[in-house]
């Protein structure tokens, strides 16, 4: 990074020994509302504008909806391509989040600023890295699915590694090197991590699942419509920032004990 604030090289709020699951846990939170007020905006403008996107694409005019099995059909592609702009431009929103997390282990202000600077400088290699190690994992799995498996845990820490500035195969190598020997720990923490982070975007998607039910039978405004999927949208997608916050906060924690603290 060319911006020594955008990627700080220490983490003094960090302990050097390994932390337990509750303790990354209650570190993630803390980094999560730490940030999220400063970067609340910027996150808002990123995933705002990946769901306006969808919102806008015309799905039902495009496709034929005739029939239960043709929404269903309808749906399945609304989803993977708001998925798809998640993956390519959401990224910058991750990147962002992990950066800002940074900063509060840093013990450094955090800067909206500089984070989202610092991820829009790391999106492409996180792009070009994310697909090489897709390609990876595709090879290994269609050669056999447990090394697939394995080596899917050693790329855990892919974004955090990226984020504070490997690209390429040295990230697929430095994430490998600090999940080794620490592979069953570093699965079931993601886990967790993972289950924490669904249970945060419940919340819209209660919202949204008991609105649609309630206006199943009744006509409502097509803009009301949109108004509601377009903000359950945009929290679920802020609320899953916990994930990669909190994976940041175990990558920070398991580097400084692999390597020690860094000066």
């Amino acid at each position: 990074m060319n911006d020594p604030a955008a990627s700080p090289s220490r983490f003094p709020l960090l302990p050097d020994r390994e932390m337990t699951l509750g303790e990354i846990l209650v570190a993630g939170f803390r980094a999560f509302f730490r940030m999220l007020p400063k970067m609340l905006l910027g996150f808002f403008l990123v995933y705002g504008a990946t769901n306006l996107v969808v919102a806008l694409i015309p799905f039902e005019e495009m496709l034929p909806c005739e029939t239960m099995e043709d929404a269903l059909r309808v749906a399945r592609v609304e989803t993977n391509v708001s998925r798809l702009l998640d993956n390519v431009f959401g990224v910058v929103a991750v990147l962002a989040a992990v950066l800002a997390t940074g900063h509060v282990l840093a013990g450094l202000p955090v800067s909206p600023k500089r984070a989202f600077r610092g991820a829009v400088s790391r999106w492409w290699p996180m792009l070009w890295t994310g697909l090489l190690a897709g390609l990876v994992l595709l090879g290994l799995t269609l050669l056999l699915i447990v090394p697939g498996i394995i080596w899917c845990g050693y790329y855990r820490f892919l974004v955090p590694v990226v984020a504070f500035g490997l690209s390429g195969t040295a990230a697929l190598a430095e994430s490998k090197r600090l999940v080794k020997g620490n592979w069953w720990r570093t699965l079931g923490c993601s886990v967790v991590i993972g289950m924490v982070a669904a249970a945060l975007t419940m919340p819209g998607v209660v919202v949204s699942v008991v609105y649609n039910l309630g206006t199943a039978e009744i006509e409502t405004p097509l803009l009301l419509d949109e108004a509601v999927d377009f903000l359950t949208n945009v929290y679920i997608d802020v609320a899953a920032l916990f994930g990669p916050v909190a994976t940041a906060v175990f990558f920070l924690n398991r580097r400084s004990v692999v390597d020690g603290p860094r000066a």
